[in-house]
């Protein structure tokens, strides 16, 4: 009984017509089938977890990677200051911060990091005194529209 189940299965699938969407079209000559595909963006920034400002001038690098859409740029930006406070009360020291590099469109973005697609941040500031200082610097990664100007 089992075996004639199987069969009788097996036949109703050869005979049965596959399910046609409701955008399935029903045609009786040649045609053409439109082809579509979607494919989000993605992008990454390797970055320093952080950065020995004891120096004077310090540089540091963000190097980025992905497959962006042709409207959307990736841009790494921070503020153009950030504060450094003594943990015994110490004058606070004002960082200057400037970068270069960027924003990055589809077209300069490379698939995996390398050592020429980097926004390069220049963090400068007085001399410090003895302490121990310590302060955060916020870098803002972002994905937008393209600029007319680009």
């Amino acid at each position: 009984m089992k075996k004639l189940v199987i069969l009788v299965l097996m036949l109703m699938a050869m005979v049965m017509p596959a399910s046609v969407a409701a955008e399935d079209q029903e045609v009786s000559a040649d045609t053409t089938v439109a082809l579509i595909a979607q494919r989000t963006s993605t992008y990454f920034a390797s970055l320093p977890i952080s950065v020995d400002v004891l120096n004077n001038s310090v540089d540091f690098v963000v190097k980025v990677k992905g497959d962006i859409t042709a409207d959307k740029q990736l841009n790494i930006t921070s503020g153009s200051t950030a504060t450094l406070a003594d943990a015994l009360g110490r004058n606070n020291v004002t960082v200057n911060v400037s970068h270069s590099g960027g924003p990055f469109t589809y077209d300069q973005l490379p698939a995996d990091y390398n050592e020429s697609d980097i926004v390069t941040f220049t963090l400068t500031h007085s001399t410090l005194g003895a302490g121990t200082y310590s302060g955060t610097l916020p870098i803002t990664i972002s994905l937008d529209n393209v600029s007319s100007g680009s």
